[in-house]
């Protein structure tokens, strides 16, 4: 018996050993209720699982913003963030002002996040003018979120002093809907979002659409959208086709990491990109050649040569 536990014990500490050899890289994703988290968390289990000398790990972010954040202070090795707030961090626009990000990489385009403006159906609100004089959740202050809903509000001349707006996570906002503390929420995420399906199955929604006008005005001044149409069959209750915008969902790095392995980092997400599809249904329409569909910061050397090697330019 006493072999036994010899036995085992060493065996532990070779592992341990070995586990303890494997640098340790991270992964910034987003709220549990997105589209962020699981993709970001299949990520790192796809690459700890193939790459023998590094450990992967995922930890929960607050936000684009946030994330950006860390990558600039070296906390974390990668994130997912959208296209909007990786331009405004590179260009020092917007809440990066004075403070731009100069170590900041792209490496793939991953999905479209979808704006969506939900209100409960017993608001009695129909229309984007509507949201005037209501209680609305616009996101976390200076998240991507934040200044989606802002964007879209300042086309429709609506400023945050013409309705009282609150200041939720995705989890927050469902909470406060079901508790008739608020009217609507803007949420930025791929499609389905969770938030909106325990939403629309508890609560009962609508999801308001941009005019034509409007979304018009807003891709001639904010290059990262781009128009999406979202079916009325993504969410159950909801029984008409939504016009709206999108910016996609970028996976970004640390410019200083090693060009050969972001390059390896790149190639097994590419040819892995099958086990990565099933986190999310989000990820089922990406296509490798759109890696650089709408992909607002430089590309890092690493996944550069990938992609010079696959031809797809």
């Amino acid at each position: 018996m006493i072999k036994k536990i010899i036995l085992l014990l060493c065996l532990f500490l070779v592992i341990s050993g070995c586990e303890q050899d494997r640098q340790i890289l991270k992964v910034a994703t987003g709220n549990p209720g997105g589209a962020y988290y699981p993709i970001g968390s299949s990520f790192a289990e796809v690459l700890s699982d193939k790459m023998e000398d590094y450990i992967f790990n995922a930890y929960v972010g607050q936000a684009s913003v946030s994330n950006v954040k860390l990558i600039k202070d070296r906390d974390v090795d990668f994130a997912i963030v959208q296209s909007n707030v990786s331009s405004w961090a590179n260009k020092g626009l917007g809440m990066f002002q004075s403070n731009s990000v100069d170590n900041l990489s792209g490496i793939t385009s991953l999905y479209p996040e979808v704006i969506q403006i939900i209100v409960s159906s017993d608001s009695g609100i129909q229309s984007i003018e509507d949201l005037k004089g209501k209680r609305i959740s616009i996101g976390l202050e200076e998240s991507g979120n934040y200044f989606d809903a802002l964007n879209i509000l300042g086309a429709y001349d609506i400023g945050l002093e013409d309705f009282y707006p609150e200041y939720f996570t995705f989890s927050e906002a469902i909470e406060a809907m079901e508790n008739n503390a608020i009217e609507g929420v803007f949420i930025t995420s791929g499609v389905p979002t969770a938030s909106v399906i325990v939403m629309d199955a508890t609560i009962g929604i609508e999801l308001l659409s941009i005019s034509d006008e409007v979304i018009n005005k807003l891709l001639a001044q904010y290059p990262y959208y781009a128009a999406y149409d979202l079916k009325k069959d993504v969410y159950g209750r909801i029984d008409q086709d939504i016009t709206t915008i999108s910016t996609p969902a970028l996976l970004v790095c640390d410019s200083n990491l090693d060009e050969t392995l972001v390059y390896n980092i790149t190639k097994i997400l590419f040819e892995s990109m099958d086990l990565i599809k099933v986190s999310h249904p989000s990820m089922e329409n990406f296509l490798e050649e759109n890696y650089d569909s709408g992909m607002s910061i430089p590309l890092h050397p690493g996944a550069e040569r990938y992609f010079n090697e696959k031809n797809w330019d």
